[in-house]
């Protein structure tokens, strides 16, 4: 179950743009069906199309303990130390695709798309065959390109996206 509540956290709070904290008092405000990335995608995902990215079944304890961490900060609007926290898991565990995927949408959102691409490309390069993680981060990768004014590259970004998708 703790590998389901962290990224749902993160999918609801990095959609949310990091508003004010939440306390345990007030419910959180989500869109009617959140997305599993930070970023509107061009195409939105399928029916069927899982909406959240899990940590790896080989994690350790020791970063699974950071993400959470990590996801406390974004609840917070501390993205500074999010970021802090993803680095420290990637020392850890540098071959983590999913940390570097949570770190993309961390620096997309701090607005960064050069580093979110970054991050994103590397999650990819280590994703093995996790279509889930792949095509979300061609959806990042997308966005980010789109906002950096790259209309062709967020083009060819987002139709590897649809062709990965599960």
């Amino acid at each position: 179950m703790r590998h389901l509540t962290l990224p749902l956290l993160l999918v609801a709070l990095l959609l949310g743009g990091c508003a004010a904290p939440l306390t345990r008092d007030e419910p959180p405000t989500r869109p009617a069906e959140p997305r599993a990335d930070p970023v509107p995608p061009a195409d939105a995902p399928a029916p069927g199309h899982p909406s959240v990215v899990e940590p790896a079944p080989g994690t350790t304890g020791a970063v699974l303990g950071l993400l959470q961490r990590a996801n406390n900060a974004v609840i917070a609007g501390d993205l500074r130390t999010a970021d802090a926290l993803l680095e420290r898991a990637l020392r850890i565990e540098p071959s983590n695709a999913v940390v570097w995927h949570y770190l993309a949408r961390v620096r997309f959102v701090q607005g960064h798309p050069e580093q979110a691409v970054a991050a994103a490309s590397k999650s990819n390069a280590l994703a093995g065959d996790n279509r889930a993680v792949i095509a979300s981060n061609w959806r990042i990768i997308a966005e980010a390109r789109r906002r950096q004014g790259d209309a062709d590259g967020a083009r060819t970004a987002a139709e590897r996206a649809a062709a990965v998708a599960p």
